[in-house]
């Protein structure tokens, strides 16, 4: 009986580092929306509208931290004029999962930055609903709230 236990926990500790190494591996849909989601925080930081509007779906809506609701022309002019900026971003920490077509990204990034000349800091939790459009992904839903 203690034979078959301690046959069982060899097995097991052998099997571990592999199961750990198969929750990290991702599909080529998760590492292409985490590039996209890079790109997008990129282009805000820039206040780059052109890039800003070509990661976004037409039917974008961002349920933003004020409490306000922005389409893609909003967000696209609020940024490439800096009446909110994106100073510091980074790490995203996100957990991605991947539905065939659709995806949906969670997490969390530090950031600071202003509001309206005021300026803000902390950690911004998100959730992301990217879309495949062919060969690209499009962010189709933010919704951000900022922790301290």
């Amino acid at each position: 009986m203690l034979r078959r236990y301690f046959l069982a926990a060899i097995a097991a500790c052998a099997v571990a580092p592999f199961d750990r190494f198969a929750a990290r591996a991702q599909s080529p849909a998760q590492t292409a929306v985490r590039a996209a989601q890079a790109a997008f925080v990129a282009a805000l930081r820039a206040a780059d509208g052109s890039a800003i509007a070509a990661l976004l779906a037409d039917e974008f809506v961002y349920q933003h931290v004020t409490g306000n609701d922005y389409s893609k022309a909003d967000i696209v002019r609020i940024f490439s004029t800096r009446e909110i900026t994106v100073d510091q971003a980074g790490p995203i920490e996100a957990t991605i999962r991947d539905y065939g077509s659709v995806a949906l990204s969670f997490g969390s990034v530090r950031i600071a930055g202003t509001l309206g000349g005021t300026p803000y800091a902390g950690r911004l939790r998100f959730v992301d609903l990217w879309r495949r459009d062919a060969d690209r992904w499009l962010l189709v839903h933010r919704n951000s709230e900022l922790l301290s």
